[in-house]
């Protein structure tokens, strides 16, 4: 293997490897929590590699996810192709996923490169302009769950099982004094900046859409508005998320809400039961 490589070219299965150039030169690309990532030198290619049925299983459900929504006015990656390899005889089930590459470098970096707050608030002004575009795009049928619930109430029940007492004091708050329910849009369902791709002066595309199908837009909202970085977000990078995405804010504790749902999805469970926001 390559070194720093995850994914060895020699390690590709074969009905990959027709997806890809006769020579296959990779670099690692920014990995997730559930796959390798490499990206084609050589090509303008991304490969993810996930172990283990679940993980290999959501590869499968991006890849549904793009069929369905390519040939929309969205920037998203172009689906290649997804492969399962079944386990067996001690070896884990592999999930391999190929989809086009989106020029540019994740907005993460580049924002944490922009040296002014006049700087960082374009970039979240585009970043609002491309949620927007999301959020009004329609809901293709095959995005839309089995389950008939709306998605907040699928979101509730999880919290309600959450071993952080914590957060079952906030989801009892948010029944309490729920704010009106929005109207369900199609969602990204992961719209961190680091999903965000940008080159030069504009956002050139979303990845990682595994997550999408019909939800709360103020869910992606609240994870675009949650910058990784440990500066917190002016009010006038806020402010300008805003404007471009067209409407004026979030509630704090609706915005608190949907980070910690964001917690339960990722499955961030430590054991730990101390409320991150007492003082």
């Amino acid at each position: 293997m390559l070194p720093d490589v995850p994914v060895d070219p020699e390690a590709i299965p074969a009905a990959v490897r027709e997806w890809l150039p006769e020579t296959i030169d990779v670099v690692e690309a920014t990995s997730g929590g559930t796959a390798d990532v490499v990206l084609l030198t050589n090509a303008p290619l991304i490969i993810k590699r996930a172990t283990g049925t679940l993980d290999a299983a959501w590869l499968e459900t991006e890849f549904k996810a793009l069929e369905a929504l390519a040939g929309r006015d969205l920037p998203i990656p172009e689906p290649v192709g997804v492969h399962i390899v079944p386990g067996g005889d001690g070896r884990d089930t592999e999930g391999w996923l190929v989809t086009s590459r989106l020029p540019g470098t994740s907005l993460l970096e580049v924002f944490n490169r922009a040296e002014t707050v006049e700087a960082r608030a374009d970039w979240y002004r585009r970043l609002g302009l491309v949620t927007a575009r999301i959020h009004t795009e329609s809901i293709p049928s095959e995005l839309r769950p089995d389950d008939p619930r709306r998605w907040i109430e699928r979101v509730l029940e999880r919290a309600r099982k959450a071993p952080r007492s914590w957060i079952r004091r906030l989801v009892a708050r948010f029944d309490r004094d729920r704010a009106p329910d929005a109207p369900v849009t199609l969602i990204h369902g992961d719209l961190t900046i680091d999903n965000v791709i940008a080159d030069g002066d504009e956002i050139t595309g979303v990845v990682d859409w595994g997550c999408a199908g019909p939800g709360d837009p103020r869910y992606d909202v609240t994870l675009a508005l949650s910058c990784e970085d440990a500066r917190k977000l002016e009010p006038e990078v806020v402010a300008a998320f805003f404007e471009g995405y067209g409407s004026h804010g979030l509630p704090g504790e609706l915005r608190a809400f949907f980070e910690h749902a964001y917690d339960l999805a990722a499955d961030d469970d430590d054991g730990a039961d101390a409320d991150p926001d007492a003082s």
